[in-house]
């Protein structure tokens, strides 16, 4: 923190939603960010786990100041299912690196986020 870092909870995709609570709920919080992972750690070739969604929107609705990321499997299909569910962070990297056209890409991610940022639907 003393350098400007900004430490994060990155729990497994796998471990109950509530096991990132402590470390966000501790005065001053451990982490200023938590690390949602769409697949698993280390095993590619994984399909998106649709149950992060749930787990971003619990924790956006504890902690509405709180910079929740998604990384792994976003792409066109789930980067605006992941910033209706409160994901203000977003990581695409195989979705733009791995098409022919990275700025097309990027431009359509943008557009999927900013769609489904507008409504905030977490606060449902």
């Amino acid at each position: 923190k003393s350098l400007r870092m900004r430490p994060a909870n990155a729990p497994k995709p796998r471990n109950p939603t509530a096991s990132a609570y402590p470390p966000l709920d501790a005065s001053p919080p451990a982490g200023g960010m938590v690390l949602c992972l769409g697949v698993q750690p280390r095993l590619g070739g994984q399909e998106f786990n649709p149950g992060v969604f749930a787990q971003v929107r619990a924790r956006r609705r504890r902690r509405p100041d709180l910079d929740i990321q998604v990384d792994g499997g976003v792409n066109s299909e789930t980067v605006g299912k992941a910033a209706a569910a409160g994901a203000n962070v977003l990581v695409a990297g195989s979705a733009v690196f791995g098409s022919p056209d990275p700025s097309q890409v990027i431009a359509e991610l943008r557009t999927a986020v900013v769609a489904a940022k507008a409504e905030k639907p977490w606060r449902d």
